[in-house]
């Protein structure tokens, strides 16, 4: 059964990400000697600070173990694709992970730690490593600082909130606008947005709605709905 990452796991439960452990019993005793090993990891998805992302497949890695003489040296990659929210425009989006592993493994504690500037784990009694912790790392190192639909993505218009991929809402050109030559709707619209922009912590709005046409009624309640989940507003 999948689960999720040991990295602030979306799941409520939280369990424990799954490990990969690897038995060197009657292997890699010699320096020089290297084993390859692959497979998947089956996670769900992870996250990264506030970012909430599903991986489609888990993770598949792909590895070398090699006896370095005072320890195991680990390296490979890690792929998956993982899909999120576009930091702009909020709709899906989503990448592929291509991250690097490199990870030591000593076989005692050593006695200077600082000469080990990139960090080791240590390799266990019954000489067994786990790899999770390193995969891990590696699909979060690979994971953008901001997430996009694509590359060219414009965003959501500041004042109105709508999608501007989709067309352009025309607030920009009412910004230059006089208030007021503005219809009763449209002066309705221009209060609420700078309501929206004040984020203020309780919003109180009393029929915001009642200057408005139909169709912009509809437009208005799905932003402001949109609105409140994406802030937390009450």
């Amino acid at each position: 059964m999948a689960s999720e990452m040991d990295i602030q796991p979306c799941a409520v439960d939280q369990p424990q990400a799954p490990s990969v452990i690897v038995d060197l019993t009657g292997q890699l005793e010699n320096p020089g000697e290297s084993m390859p090993v692959s497979g998947k990891l089956e996670v769900d998805g992870y996250s990264v600070g506030d970012k909430q992302l599903q991986l489609s497949d888990g993770i598949q890695y792909d590895v070398v173990l090699t006896n370095a003489g005072d320890g195991i040296l680990v390296t490979g990659m890690v792929r998956a694709h993982a899909t999120g929210e576009c930091d702009r425009c909020l709709e899906p989006a989503s990448f592929d992970v291509a991250g690097e592993i490199e990870e030591y493994y000593l076989f005692e504690e050593p006695e200077d730690e600082e000469a080990y500037e990139d960090g080791f784990e240590l390799v266990g009694e019954d000489r067994q490593v786990d790899l999770s912790g390193a995969i891990n790392d590696a699909v979060v190192m690979d994971t953008p600082f901001v997430v996009l639909c694509r590359p060219d993505c414009l965003g959501i218009c500041p004042t109105c909130g709508a999608n501007l991929n989709e067309g352009d809402c025309g607030c920009a050109d009412k910004a230059e606008q006089d208030y007021l030559t503005l219809s009763g709707g449209e002066r309705q619209l221009c209060i609420l947005a700078r309501t929206f922009v004040e984020d203020a912590p309780l919003l109180l709005l009393d029929e915001p709605d009642s200057a408005l046409d139909l169709a912009n009624r509809s437009h208005m309640a799905a932003l402001l709905a949109e609105f409140v989940h994406a802030s937390g507003k009450t």
